[in-house]
């Protein structure tokens, strides 16, 4: 799970999160919020454990456990169903930053898609879907 904190935690316990990230969020009177978040190693149990991660997290997970020990999904969602789901939380009331967000994830996400070394979820419907095909192929590679 990410483990939002503030600066000086990050800065005394740095050597304690597995992957780390600095974002920043443009807010709507046009300053710039600065989140930090990342891993904590003390929220990874032994054995099996789910987490969800942007590439360069993914990327640090396999630094920090080996690659043999990770199974990628990618779990998709068109820019439209992404979008649609924005507006039912409310979250559009910034379109600038909504904007940025879908830029800043297509770069992000260009060379993992374009590498096919995951398995695809799709997830333009129900959640419980996607979470049944993730059981399904997480029965069959463990």
């Amino acid at each position: 799970a990410y483990f939002f904190t503030t600066d000086s935690y990050f800065e005394e316990n740095k050597d304690k999160f597995i992957e780390q990230r600095l974002y920043k969020v443009k807010n709507k009177n046009g300053t710039t919020s600065i989140w930090r978040y990342g891993i904590h190693e003390d929220s990874i149990n032994e054995g099996n454990n789910l987490v969800i991660v942007d590439p360069p997290g993914l990327n640090d997970l396999i630094k920090y456990y080996g690659k043999d020990k990770i199974i990628p999904f990618y779990i998709y969602a068109s820019d439209e169903t992404r979008l649609e789901r924005l507006k039912q939380r409310g979250d559009t009331s910034n379109m600038e930053e909504v904007n940025r967000r879908f830029h800043d994830d297509y770069k992000r996400f260009k060379s993992f898609i374009d590498s096919h070394d995951y398995y695809k979820i799709c997830n333009e419907d129900s959640i419980d879907l996607a979470v049944e095909e993730i059981k399904i192929i997480l029965n069959n590679v463990l």
